[in-house]
């Protein structure tokens, strides 16, 4: 298949990107390389590529759903401590960037699509346009109203008391 010969890096490197794992990645891009050849959809699509994309991207959210958030491990202390910032600063970081591509996991195809291309991989509304198979004008009001519904669903995230354990419900 000359797609995946042509693209199998660049869409390894977005699953990357999204599910933070490179083992995670090699393996959802082999689920990938299944679901493009077993399935039909690929030969109707008028772009191939789009199609691709929008499955991997697909793989990777739905991947994200179901995993259970993890803690930072001694491991992943130990990889952090071995970077110049100070070691709150790089869990607080990592913490965050957990909680905002959470947090895009949970909207519509097309929203977590346009943010992540325009804000993960720095595509212009019209690099966009061309992978999604969309008017670039759409996409910018899309990805406008998309990081509005982001802000409220982090905020909500953030605002959300804590109880502590022990303590008694009113």
């Amino acid at each position: 298949m000359n797609l995946l010969d042509e693209h199998g890096s660049s869409l390894h490197r977005m699953l990357g990107r999204i599910t933070r794992c490179e083992h995670t990645a090699g393996d959802l891009l082999q689920d990938l390389f299944v679901k493009l050849v077993s399935t039909k959809g690929i030969e109707k699509a008028d772009n191939p590529y789009a199609y691709a994309w929008r499955s991997a991207a697909n793989l990777a959210f739905d991947w994200r759903r179901k995993r259970k958030i993890q803690t930072v491990t001694l491991d992943n202390a130990a990889e952090i401590c071995d970077q110049s910032s100070s070691v709150i600063d790089k869990i607080i970081k990592n913490e965050q960037l957990e909680h905002v591509l959470d947090s895009i996991s949970g909207l519509k195809e097309l929203d977590r699509n346009v943010i992540y291309l325009h804000y993960v991989e720095q595509l212009t509304y019209d690099q966009i346009a061309v992978r999604l198979d969309k008017k670039a004008s759409h996409l910018r009001s899309t990805c406008s109203k998309a990081i509005a519904k982001l802000r409220d669903i982090v905020s909500k995230i953030n605002s959300t008391p804590i109880k502590k354990e022990g303590s008694k419900s009113a």
